[in-house]
């Protein structure tokens, strides 16, 4: 194929995304992370599959083609609402090897997410896991809390071609002192130094701003606005994880895309089942494969296809599936 014919099929691909967006407009997010997550004629058609098993009632679905994988739950703060760090579990850094392993044996990966219940860049080999990937052409998210990126770390995030990174911020100054415990002014240093080294490496990390909404005025919401708009690629607007929004309607999508891969190899069907509740298999005993489509996996899209929710799922806001 010449170039001219790989634009074309590059420009039809993303004009397919952008009818997407347009019929599901009520997330706005849709058309602009779709090219980044699916960016493959194999991963659309396989995205594509997934969701049109869900419609037409199947429990079975093909196969993830983004997975989130937890490097660490151990976390540098003790945020005020954060429900994840509650959690009685064991916590530990998830091998490099282990790792390596996942993104190996699943060859229809197109992108991860490095987060779940702890701070990604406490773990060690961070920058090497971003590397790993990124080797294997694998779109590459983390979710961070920001406050270990010194500008040492800055620089490493633009050398190791990291795709995205999203800070994740409840409100700004005193707001966020006091849910967090640390000062605001350090974070906004360390994205501000962020955004200024991107423009002298000429990097195209997308670097964005995620607002959990736990401010019922929604004033820390415009605070944040008002603060970033502009000076970030985007900003998300989400309601607290775990927290109790309007009952569900419709069985989630999230469950025939991906699944969380915990930091001990435990598998989840998603981030927002931050107690491990619905625990679908372990990837040290048994692959992604038999895991997606395993007992458990088609147990609870079967519960969904038929209106029973298991409790963590039954008030799990839809914008997250």
């Amino acid at each position: 194929m010449n170039k001219k014919d790989k634009f074309l099929s590059r420009y039809l691909y993303f004009l397919v995304y952008r009818l997407i967006g347009a019929i599901f407009h009520e997330d706005k997010r849709i058309a602009e992370r779709l090219p980044n997550y699916f960016p493959t004629y194999r991963s659309f058609i396989g995205e594509f599959l997934n969701q049109f098993l869900r419609r037409i009632g199947s429990p079975k679905s093909f196969l993830p083609q983004g997975i989130i994988i937890e490097p660490t739950n151990y976390c540098n703060l003790r945020c005020k609402h954060c429900t994840a760090q509650a959690v009685d579990e064991d916590r530990g850094y998830m091998e490099y090897e282990f790792y390596t392993n996942i993104i190996d044996t699943n060859p229809q990966i197109t992108c991860i997410i490095l987060a779940r219940n702890g701070e990604p860049f406490l773990h060690p080999k961070i920058f090497d896991m971003i590397a790993y990937a990124k080797a294997k052409g694998i779109y590459v998210s983390i979710y961070t809390n920001g406050i270990l990126i010194s500008k040492e770390k800055v620089d490493k995030i633009l050398s190791v071609g990291l795709n995205e990174i999203n800070f994740s911020i409840e409100g700004i100054g005193d707001v966020y002192r006091k849910n967090r415990e640390v000062s605001y002014a350090v974070l906004k240093k360390n994205i501000e130094c962020l955004i200024e080294k991107r423009k002298e490496h000429g990097v195209s990390l997308k670097i964005g701003i995620n607002i959990a909404v736990i401010e019922s005025d929604n004033y820390s919401v415009r605070d944040i606005k008002n603060e970033w708009e502009g000076k970030v690629d985007h900003i998300d607007i989400e309601p607290l994880m775990g927290e109790k929004s309007v009952l569900r309607t419709r069985s989630c999508r999230t469950l025939w895309r991906n699944l969380v891969v915990r930091w001990d190899g435990v598998v989840l069907p998603c981030c927002i089942d931050m107690r491990s509740s619905l625990i679908m298999g372990d990837l040290k005993k048994n692959s992604v494969r038999e895991i997606f489509n395993g007992d458990r996996a088609l147990a609870l899209r079967k519960s969904h296809i038929n209106g029973m929710y298991p409790p963590v799922c039954k008030y799990c806001d839809e914008l997250f599936g």
